[in-house]
């Protein structure tokens, strides 16, 4: 005969008992107790250097350029047994500067990953930020919410001379030193931003 266990999504451990009678009669009915330890999915949330983002941490992409762009990989893995779903995000803050990956639908067996790409890509100067809340069938860690940050920041114009020196300060003299007359001597100076 086969005796089976059949675990509801919360995976609470399980006990039961088994008993079976008999007509020997130098034995009693034999007794076994059941137990059962349930295995959920179990989200971690990491990026494509291995940092993780806990549920309510922040991922901060630092100070961008207006005109550019920075992204990084978003790995959304199952540390346990069972099969991890993820429902929609639902994003609020700065939606023009950031960029979130489409999460709904997608899934993650025990050691897979799922997940997308991240962008910021500041259209003004200043410090940004967007919440990102997503649900999943983690019965302890949903919803899961990760916080972006990330600066828009303008190129400054930096001047050198001589070139690869420290960057002049305003209003800084630079000598020609003696010029013989009828001859004439260069400085070169180089402009960055």
């Amino acid at each position: 005969f086969n005796v089976s266990c059949r675990m509801d999504v919360t995976g609470e451990p399980r006990t039961g008992s088994l008993r079976i009678t008999n007509n020997d009669a130098d034995e009693g009915p034999y007794e076994v107790t059941l137990y059962a330890t349930g295995r959920v999915p179990d989200i971690h949330v990491t990026t494509v250097n291995g940092q993780e983002i806990v549920n309510g941490g922040t991922y901060d992409f630092g100070m961008v350029h207006l005109g550019a762009g920075s992204s990084r990989e978003l790995y959304i893995g199952n540390k346990d047994y069972g099969v991890l779903y993820l429902g929609p995000a639902e994003l609020s803050g700065d939606l023009n500067d950031f960029r979130f990956p489409v999460l709904n639908g997608q899934s993650a067996i025990y050691g897979a990953q799922a997940g997308g790409v991240m962008v910021f890509a500041p259209l003004s100067p200043g410090p940004k930020n967007l919440t990102v809340t997503f649900t999943s069938n983690d019965p302890d860690e949903s919803p899961y919410e990760i916080h972006l940050t990330g600066v828009g920041g303008i190129r400054e114009m930096v001047v050198e001379q001589p070139v690869g020196s420290a960057p002049l300060i305003e209003h800084e003299i630079r000598d020609f030193g003696e010029v013989g007359v009828g001859s004439e001597k260069t400085l070169i100076y180089v402009i960055r931003n």
